[in-house]
C-alpha cells in the first residue's frame, strides 16, 4: 500500500462520518459531544496524520504531528486496517506489541464503543475502496 492509497483511506472515513453526521440525526446526536484531535502514526512507514472531531464534523485530514492531539494511535498500517475492520476487537488493541494508544479513558471508551457498533459499516466503506 502507498502512501497515497493510506491518504485516502483516512481522508474518506472523515468524509464518510461527515456525510453520516448531516445524513443521520441518531448518529450526530451520538457522536455530538466529541470534540477532540486524533493522532495517527503509521509506524512501518514513519507518517502522521491528524484529524479534528467538532460537534459531529471531521476536519479535513493533516499530515503532520498536530499542535495538540487528545488521542494517540502508532501502528503499522496492516493492524491500523485489522481495526478498522474488526480483525483486532478494540479490547484486543492494548494487548498488541507494536500498537501504542493513548488517551484518557472516557475518550478511549468512546472509541471503543464507536468501532463495535461502526465496524460493518467501516468494513464495507473499505472493501468498497478496492486497496
Amino acid at each position: 500500500m502507498n502512501k497515497d492509497d493510506r491518504v485516502r483511506i483516512f481522508t474518506t472515513l472523515g468524509e464518510e462520518f461527515n456525510k453520516r453526521c448531516a445524513a443521520d440525526p441518531t448518529f450526530k446526536h451520538n457522536v455530538q459531544h466529541f470534540c477532540k484531535t486524533l493522532q495517527v502514526t503509521v509506524s512501518d512507514v514513519g507518517e502522521t496524520y491528524y484529524v479534528s472531531v467538532e460537534h459531529g464534523h471531521a476536519s479535513p485530514l493533516f499530515e503532520g504531528v498536530a499542535p495538540r492531539a487528545d488521542i494517540f494511535l502508532s501502528a503499522p498500517m496492516k493492524k491500523i486496517l485489522a481495526i478498522l475492520v474488526g480483525q483486532i476487537p478494540p479490547i484486543r488493541i492494548i494487548m498488541e506489541p507494536d500498537i501504542r494508544i493513548r488517551g484518557s479513558p472516557p475518550d478511549l471508551m468512546f472509541i471503543n464503543k464507536f468501532l463495535l457498533k461502526e465496524t460493518p459499516r467501516i468494513r464495507e466503506l473499505i472493501k468498497s475502496m478496492h486497496l
